[in-house]
């Protein structure tokens, strides 16, 4: 296990409408181990914080709510925002719910290079996105 120390870390919210909030708390397992088992200094040394924000919402709701992932460079932060379906979310099964929850952390991870002002900021995203996707697959939240 890996200690990082407590300013460099990974941070999860979500906003979802309340018929899936109970589902959406299947991802707090995955949260857990991120924290356990990754520090952000492993990819870079100057980023201190990355939220991940994921929106599930029905359609109208979506429409008001347009989060828009940026580089805080004063905060030392990056906050990426993943979106999933709101009907394929609550079809799903809970397996498929944390699956597509993982995935779209991995989606939103890709982001981080385009953001404004990232561009003097090392980052190796692909490295976190390796690393993530096999240890997701390991732990069986994920599909290969």
């Amino acid at each position: 296990m890996k200690i990082a120390h407590k300013e460099y870390t990974f941070g999860f919210t979500a906003y979802v409408w309340h018929e899936i909030y109970e589902k959406s708390c299947i991802f707090h397992q995955v949260e857990d181990l991120v924290k356990e088992f990754f520090t952000i200094t492993d990819y870079t040394s100057d980023i201190k914080k990355i939220i991940f924000s994921i929106c599930i919402n029905p359609q109208n709701v979506d429409e008001i709510l347009q989060p828009i992932s940026h580089y805080a460079w004063n905060k030392k932060l990056i906050e990426i925002y993943g979106k999933i379906d709101f009907q394929t979310f609550l079809d799903a099964n809970p397996q498929d719910a944390l699956a597509l929850m993982c995935q779209s952390y991995l989606d939103a991870i890709n982001t981080i290079p385009s953001l404004r002002g990232m561009k003097k900021v090392h980052f190796d995203t692909q490295k976190l996105h390796e690393d993530l996707r096999r240890f997701f697959v390991e732990k069986g939240f994920l599909n290969k």
